[in-house]
């Protein structure tokens, strides 16, 4: 499905799919630019995802994880965005575009993604419960 909206964006607007260009300050007056084209992309990924979960039946809160757990969890995703702003790109342009277009700097970046998510939750299982 993602590959399909990726397919779609990329026919609409002529440049690849990037979460992160939805995070900077957007000029709201342009709306063909790619900040406001992100911006309201992502509001769709993030509704449709809601609105999937709770139509399937598996919705349900859960309680709020520790103090401590919480602020490395907020740490990680800020330097998370933040390295991704800086490497001009994230994790959907990498992996996502450069996988489904066999380039080589996808085909090296998904291995290196699933790996290193492997290890950081077998560390983190180890260290936090």
């Amino acid at each position: 499905m993602l590959v399909a909206v990726n397919l779609l964006i990329y026919i609409y607007s002529g440049s690849i799919w990037g979460i992160t260009e939805g995070f900077i300050l957007p000029d709201l007056q342009q709306i063909n630019s790619p900040a406001v084209q992100a911006l309201f992309v992502n509001l769709g990924v993030i509704l449709g995802s809601f609105y999937s979960i709770k139509n399937s039946g598996n919705f349900r809160l859960r309680g709020v994880c520790g103090l401590k757990r919480g602020i490395l969890v907020f740490a990680g995703g800020m330097m998370m965005g933040y390295g991704a702003r800086l490497a001009g790109g994230c994790n959907i342009k990498a992996m996502l575009n450069g996988f489904s277009t066999f380039s080589l700097h996808g085909l090296i970046f998904a291995p290196a993604v699933i790996a290193g998510a492997y290890l950081g939750s077998r560390l983190s299982r180890k260290l936090y419960g």
